[in-house]
């Protein structure tokens, strides 16, 4: 899956840095996903998580190795020194004899290698380093559900905007059409042939089909907005999302099951904590388990001394030894930690489990909404043409005097209406597809 999500910003790049993604001030949906995976502020933390998480593992490697330490000590003195020695002669023989000298030097100096090796700890270390391991993979899959996470959401968001920009389109028509009947009107008005309550309504008409149109832009603003902060974009940068619709053929719902077990991202996240609870769990067992070092000391000493009667002392030479330790007794420690750790086996697996029956549901029940919503399609596209010529029809019957202004407003909307539900039709089919693919872990294909 990473190599698959660099592949994409590689084409994503490339495509910019060749000029091919499309006309200035325009977005694609892959222009979108591409700057998400960049950009993102998200996911560019968990990189540098995943990352850390892959340096413990290397660390780890260099660990199971034996140490070498260098060592050093070294030391200079220079003071006065007095010193009294009693002789334990009889008189008249001195009973002690007294030596006194300034500027007395003192020098040591102390160099050494120690070696260390674990020789048995019962597979503590290795049990260790599959735990960083899969500390490492479960920072790989959280970054890989963070990224599908991030990519749906910006497609959903790429979707809304697009139905929000259609449904201004359509409003800009029907504002269109309202202008010119209102001139209509006006123009009637004036040899007569329409009263001043007709040129009301009509100013009235007008004036709702601006109300619309400004809710429905405010909310085209707000929703770039929410785009611009997960791409990372300028906050004056101005752009247009381009159609995105494509035909797609929804799998059998064994199939669909059968993908989501096997490829959904959290499934795997989930799965990968588990195997990270066992090796958890593996590691405090193996906590009791005795432990055997070895060690190996080479060193080189020197001293040298005015005034001791030891005036100076070099010695080279090595030790080899053994550190062998075994825990009798912890008060229960380990034991309650091997419970522990059983139980978040035990949690781990019971998630897993309900992670997926929750998957497979919700898949179950949105295939369902996508047959739904194909089959309402089907029928409102087959009504697009009578809405169609009903208006025509009304609005001749209005300016012959058959039909009242209110027809026509009815007749007008009715329209509209059927143009903004198709439109919702099409895009809540993207979006479960959308939805589909990310369940399957086929968003990024």
């Amino acid at each position: 899956m990473t190599t698959k999500i660099y592949f994409i910003l590689l084409l994503w790049l490339g495509g910019l840095t060749l000029g091919i993604a499309q006309e200035p001030g325009t977005l694609s949906l892959a222009d979108a996903i591409g700057l998400a995976l960049a950009q993102n502020k998200a996911i560019k933390l968990q990189r540098l998580q995943t990352e850390v998480a892959a340096s413990q593992v290397s660390k780890a490697v260099a660990g199971q190795g034996p140490t070498v330490d260098a060592l050093g000590l070294g030391s200079y003195s220079n003071n006065f020194s007095q010193l009294d020695l009693r002789t334990f002669q009889p008189e008249p023989a001195p009973s002690e004899i007294n030596i006194e000298e300034s500027g007395v030097e003192s020098f040591n100096l102390n160099l050494g290698l120690r070696a260390d090796y674990v020789v048995y700890d019962g597979g503590q270390g290795k049990q260790r380093y599959r735990l960083l391991v899969g500390q490492s993979q479960l920072a790989r899959a959280e970054q890989e559900v963070l990224i599908n996470q991030t990519a749906l959401v910006v497609s959903q968001l790429y979707f809304e905007l697009l139905r929000i920009q259609n449904q201004e389109g359509f409003l800009l028509e029907n504002l269109e059409l309202s202008q010119a009947r209102l001139a209509k009107i006006k123009d009637r008005a004036q040899f007569g042939q329409a009263n001043r309550l007709a040129v009301l309504r009509g100013e009235t008409s007008l004036r709702q089909d601006e109300s619309a149109l400004d809710e429905v832009r405010l909310a085209k603003r707000q929703l770039q907005e929410e785009l611009r902060f997960l791409l990372d974009l300028p906050a004056d940068e101005a752009f247009r999302v381009l159609p995105a619709f494509s035909e797609w053929q929804l799998p059998p719902m064994q199939e669909l099951e059968t993908t989501i077990v096997r490829d959904n991202p959290e499934l795997i996240l989930a799965r990968q904590g588990i195997l990270l609870a066992d090796d958890q769990l593996s590691l405090q067992q193996r906590a009791q388990s005795p432990l055997l070092a070895a060690s190996a000391n080479l060193g080189y000493l020197y001293q040298n001394n005015e005034v001791q009667q030891l005036a100076e002392l070099q010695s080279v030479g090595g030790v080899l030894g053994l550190t062998a330790r075994y825990r009798i007794y912890d008060g229960g420690q380990r034991k309650r930690s091997v419970e522990k750790a059983q139980l978040e086996v035990a949690i781990e697996q019971q998630r897993e489990d309900r992670l997926e029956h929750r998957l497979v549901s919700q898949a179950r029940q949105e295939r369902e909404r996508v047959l739904l919503i194909r089959e309402q399609l089907r029928r409102e596209r087959e009504n697009v043409r009578t809405f169609d010529e009903a208006f025509a029809k009304v609005e001749d019957r209005y300016y012959t005097g058959q039909a009242t202004a209110l027809d026509l407003r009815d007749a007008q909307l009715a329209r509209l209406d059927v143009r903004l539900r198709i439109d919702q039709l099409q895009i809540d089919l993207q979006k479960a597809k959308l939805k589909l693919d990310q369940w399957q872990g086929k968003l990024l294909d």
